[in-house]
């Protein structure tokens, strides 16, 4: 009996599936132990059915795709065929625009081998010099023996965005009573592939949430998940996919995907799927998990310590555990208005949790106005601004949204405040009364969420087609004139009240492809707004307090557009922990003592020797100092990957290995931080380092090289410096001089370099430069100590 060659491509393409039929049809005319076949000849009755194809797939010896295209099908199939071990044979036609770099720029592809056809002829050399590759290396990959597998009932991979589904169905995931691992691809975009194999073959479940069709990025994100999604159901896994209405579902995956139309019935969906396959799961498997759980305890502690999260929010009921106060903290409370800004990873959102704990707390004299909005909220903001031609019609729409908002949320907490009085305490015709009446009168819109309810004003502003800011005024006034009044009343009889403004996530609407300029207007038409409060108010005694916290580099692109921007500065409080790296120490054995709840800082500090084993002399933490940049996030982040490496290998220490593999994923970590940190000030910075990538993927880029490519995006020399300026401001360029050994940390020692003069009868100096240099740094950093 022949073996079988199955091939599998995209229909759509005329060129390359004549190709493929052409190249198989005169194979099989001169083959004996080989026939190769095409998903094409399993149609019955003109249909095909996903199941036919991967049986198909299960009987044959070698798997062929064609990938130019990235066909979800395409990918859904070549996953399967790794789980199911075959060999591939993989194809690209290099003809196609943009097909080799799509290809090297996914994080599986890029680790399997193509051959290039263009014609039937290609394709036939190809298979008859057998140049047939070996199944992908997938148990080389794992950091656990397959048979070791399905420890977790759940891995869920989610969506990037961050809309109500997406929201609601994270939290719903993590309250699960499961043992549940989930990429969290919001925040951390840059997992590696090492890690997605883990864990599908950790998990019994896999549960896939796609982007919409009219999502950006949609296809690219998708393909990488259908390959995921092949992947596991080629392992034996349970996989399910989740995707937004309407959806045209890839055959190979239609009866595995759950359409939904809304956020609820998302989540409805979703718990009737966990309901049907994880808890019968759990109840046939409960005999053999109480075997495993002598196994686990004896790791538990390894296990403990690992426990990390990548972003605050994730970890916020136990982070005022172990949060470490550092003097912007203190100089935030108690400073009369202030900006905290700080770089993506600082620990701002930790700080947000700690003052928004700290002003909870506080006197019943203080009023707190607390301000996150989502990032679809504020996005409606900027863009209803933008129907308004008039610069002062834009600048009283922001400052409406933000008068309603103040006034809504102090409305509400007055509300609170008399609703706990005791009965009989409210006297007729008192300004408390006045609260309880108005509050029955304005239910439908205080009961919205403060940034939607201003669609309602948006409504009749765009009924109205008036630019003039009085008719916006006037508007504003009618509806929530009454709310205004009883508030600006109230603090006439209690003068002496605080109110404290702190606001988080403004610049989550953060895109250069949008207007940037009215994005700053936005964020600093609040900071005017926060600081005319006692006149809002009418109310001179009152004392304002305000804190807006923002990320660094949008701080600094904001600057540009503030009509005084000298006071801004001196208001600004810069988060910067290389100013004080020890206290990173503190961050992390905050966390040990909290975690392995340890009683004395000799217990803490035995963790580094108890759980540690590294080959290098140097302190574990003084390693780990040297191989990230000094921020909390990266960090955390570092020693998780230790940990995760460790537990993976079936380790109760740490060892070196481990802390190759936590620099590996941490240089993925750095260059997603280094794209999203740049990208304001600096649009052009993915195409820059695509060009980087390309050409220089795994080696020292000489700086002449660099500076052509600076060039060839239209950079000016005065540019160019900026630019690199940026750069080793942040951190996130390394560079090297060959004369004279030296490890050079700013611009202006690399102008100086650059200037030397060659002389006759030494060797050129060479100047070379990594980018995300961390792993780079320790080698020529402990080489020269």
């Amino acid at each position: 009996m022949k073996r079988s060659i199955f091939f599998a491509y995209e229909s759509g393409h005329a060129d390359n599936s004549d190709a493929i039929n052409h190249g198989i049809s005169e194979y099989n005319k001169h083959q004996s132990s080989y026939q190769a076949k095409t998903w094409e000849e399993l149609r019955i009755g003109g249909s095909i059915l996903n199941r036919t194809i991967l049986k198909a797939i299960d009987e044959c010896e070698i798997f062929s795709c064609d990938l130019t295209y990235l066909n979800h099908n395409v990918l859904f199939e070549l996953g399967y065929a790794i789980g199911k071990r075959k060999k591939l044979l993989i194809l690209l036609n290099p003809t196609v625009t943009d097909a080799k770099e799509k290809y090297n720029s996914s994080v599986i592809l890029k680790n399997i081998g193509y051959d290039e056809f263009q014609n039937g002829r290609d394709l036939l050399r190809i298979l008859q010099q057998r140049k047939h590759p070996k199944p992908f290396p997938i148990d080389s990959l794992l950091n656990i023996p397959i048979k070791e597998g399905d420890t977790h009932d759940l891995l869920f991979l989610s969506s990037p965005l961050e809309n109500q589904a997406a929201l609601n169905l994270g939290e719903y995931i993590r309250n699960l009573p499961l043992r549940v691992i989930q990429n969290n691809s919001a925040e951390v975009t840059y997992q590696t592939l090492v890690w997605y194999v883990t864990n599908i073959v950790k998990c019994k479940n896999i549960l896939i949430h796609l982007l919409g069709k009219d999502r950006n990025q949609h296809s690219s994100f998708n393909a990488e998940y259908s390959l995921f999604a092949g992947l596991g159901s080629g392992l034996g896994k349970t996989v399910m996919l989740l995707a937004p209405e309407p959806f045209e579902a890839p055959i190979d995956y239609n009866d595995i995907l759950i359409e939904y139309n809304n956020a609820s019935d998302c989540l409805e969906k979703t718990s009737s799927w966990l309901g049907n396959y994880i808890t019968k799961q759990k109840q046939e498997q409960e005999p053999e998990q109480e075997k495993e759980l002598i196994y686990e305890e004896r790791k538990l502690n390894l296990l403990k310590l690992g426990i990390g999260y990548e972003t605050a929010e994730e970890e916020e009921e136990d982070l005022l555990e172990y949060f470490i106060e550092i003097d912007s903290y203190q100089q935030a409370i108690h400073r009369k208005s202030c900006i905290v800004t700080g770089r993506k990873g600082a620990g701002k959102t930790a700080m947000f949790i700690r003052l928004r704990e700290y002003f909870a707390n506080e006197t019943s004299n203080s009023i707190n106005v607390i301000l996150k909005p989502e990032s679809d909220e504020l996005l409606d903001n900027v863009e209803r601004t933008q129907l308004y031609s008039n610069d002062r019609s834009k600048r009283a729409l922001l400052t409406s949204v933000w008068r309603f908002v103040f006034f809504s949320h102090v409305f509400l907490e007055l509300h609170r405040r008399v609703s706990n009085q005791l009965p009989g305490t409210i006297s007729p015709g008192s300004i408390e009364e006045r609260i309880l009446k108005l509050r029955d009168q304005h239910n439908e819109i205080l009961d919205m969420e403060h940034f939607a309810a201003m669609s309602r004003l948006y409504q009749e502003w765009d009924e109205s087609g008036l630019e003039k800011p009085q008719a916006l005024e006037g508007i504003y006034n009618r509806l929530l004139g009454p709310i205004t009044t009883v508030v600006q009343e109230y603090f006439q009889e209690y003068k002496y009240t605080n109110i404290n403004v702190l606001a988080d996530n403004l610049d989550k609407t953060w895109d250069a492809r949008r207007d940037l300029e009215l994005q700053s207007d936005m964020i600093l038409s609040l900071l005017e707004f926060n600081g005319k409060i006692p006149q809002e108010l009418d109310c001179p005694t009152v004392k304002p307090h305000t804190i807006l916290i923002l990320r660094t580099d949008i701080y600094e692109y904001m600057l540009r557009f503030a009509r005084e921007s000298d006071k801004l500065e001196v208001r600004r409080i810069e988060i910067d922990w290389s100013l004080f790296p020890n206290r990173l120490r503190d961050i992390i054995e905050s966390r040990f003592k909290f975690i392995l709840k340890l009683e004395d800082n000799k217990s803490v500090q035995s963790v580094w020797s108890d759980y540690f084993q590294l080959t290098n002399r140097k302190n574990p933490f003084q390693q780990i100092q040297n191989a990230v940049v000094a921020r909390p996030r990266d960090i955390i982040y570092f020693v998780s990957k230790l940990f995760e490496s460790a537990v993976n290998n079936d380790r109760t220490r740490v060892q070196q290995d481990d802390f190759e593999y936590a620099i590996y994923a941490y240089s993925k970590f750095l260059h997603h931080n280094m794209l999203s940190e740049t990208r304001a000030q600096f649009p052009e910075v993915e195409r820059i380092f695509a060009k980087v990538q390309d050409n220089y993927r795994n080696g020292w880029l000489p700086y002449y090289d660099f500076h052509q490519i600076l060039l060839s995006v239209g950079y000016s020399q005065t540019r160019i410096s900026e630019f690199l300026d940026f750069l080793f401001t942040k951190d996130y360029i390394f560079v090297y001089s060959s004369r004279s050994s030296r490890i050079i940390d700013n611009l202006d020692k690399l102008s100086e370099i650059l200037k030397e003069r060659r002389f006759l009868f030494f060797p050129k100096n060479k100047v070379l430069i990594q980018l995300q240099p961390n792993r780079q740094r320790l080698k020529v950093s402990e080489k020269f100590e």
